[in-house]
């Protein structure tokens, strides 16, 4: 099954506040959007066919530059510019991913700490029945 991952980091997070945007706030010394990528890269297989493709803001090429050789490391990933809306960035991260793909994953660099195992599973009930949403309970705080 060949998957393309969108994973949107074009937001500005402007509600949260902070210097960065949230994609790049560094958890570990390495930024949300590198570990969501890394998480995600252990649910598909990025080495055979399967790709991602980070959403990124038209000026946060500088705030990713660093981080490309991590990201390559993980297998097939590339990047585009995003637009002014989420709608707008799903649309370009679509244009930049493969054309033959069996399924699209499509998640936000801000919640780095996707579940794995929970990811694989829909996965395989988006094969079986041609869409699936992963959602989890929200913790009481």
């Amino acid at each position: 099954m060949k998957v393309a991952i969108l994973l949107l980091a074009a937001g500005r997070g402007t509600r949260f506040g902070g210097p960065l945007p949230k994609a790049y706030l560094e958890l570990l010394g390495r930024p949300l959007l590198l570990h969501a990528a890394a998480r995600l890269a252990e649910a598909v297989d990025l080495r055979s066919g399967s790709h991602l493709v980070a959403v990124v803001g038209a000026e946060d090429e500088a705030l990713l530059a660093p981080w490309r050789d991590a990201l390559a490391e993980l297998g097939d990933v590339r990047s585009c510019a995003g637009g002014a809306s989420r709608q707008e960035s799903m649309q370009k991260g679509l244009a930049a991913a493969d054309d033959d793909v069996d399924l699209v994953l499509i998640h936000d660099a801000a919640r780095a700490l996707v579940p794995v195992a929970a990811t694989r599973e829909g996965l395989i009930s988006a094969a079986a029945t041609g869409a699936a949403l992963l959602a989890l309970p929200v913790a009481d705080t």
